[in-house]
């Protein structure tokens, strides 16, 4: 299965609500609603030119034309901190759907959420006008998780936003089920595996 740039195979309830001028970015989660397959580890490589661990510097919300609808989008700056794999540049930008402009807020549910100065776990890809988006939204991106102890590594987290996920179906394993409370070394050595075992049967074909 081919996981396409915007969230796919997900039902989603996207909120529009009138904001206070002192209401978060984030929005009210409470209005929102997501229901997805879990995606695999191979599919989340498959669909992803690059995998970096990024850090959230700033963002900016805007009003634009997303498959044939208006809606408002968020360009998240990050600070590119590692490359798993692919061609990436110091700092990149980031769209995810949802956001605030004025008063007016979206919500997507399902969708990746950033926050500033957090580092995350992020699998990308681009539209066919070169913007970078999360690949399967939510289910690739891992923010990290402060450790309980000291000298301990931080360990990868569920993106806040990503909502029920329907087990799968088969012999392959999900994402979320490998990477999930993994260091980021655990997860890099899981992620580069998966990479090199994908491009060699690729190779094969």
């Amino acid at each position: 299965m081919q996981i396409r740039p915007l969230l796919t195979a997900c039902l989603v309830v996207a909120a529009v609500v009138t904001l206070d001028p002192w209401t978060p970015l984030s929005g009210p989660a409470e209005a929102q609603a997501s229901v997805a397959i879990a995606y695999s580890l191979e599919e989340l490589v498959d669909a992803s030119p690059q995998v970096v661990m990024v850090k959230a510097l700033e963002r900016r919300s805007l009003w634009e034309t997303v498959a044939d609808s208006r809606r408002i989008v968020t360009y998240t700056k990050c600070q590119v901190i590692q490359r798993v794999y692919g061609k990436t540049a110091k700092t990149i930008w980031v769209r995810t759907l949802g956001g605030a402009v004025g008063r007016i807020g979206q919500q997507v549910g399902g969708e990746a959420q950033f926050h500033i100065g957090r580092q995350s776990l992020v699998f990308l890809t681009a539209t066919q006008e070169g913007t970078l988006v999360v690949s399967g939204s939510a289910q690739g991106h891992f923010p990290t998780v402060k450790p309980k102890k000291k000298g301990e590594s931080p360990r990868l987290g569920l993106s806040p936003m990503l909502g029920a996920v329907l087990p799968r179906r088969g012999p392959s394993i999900s994402a979320q089920a490998l990477l999930l409370g993994q260091t980021l070394d655990q997860a890099i050595a899981k992620i580069a595996k998966t990479k090199r075992e994908r491009d060699a049967l690729r190779n094969k074909r």
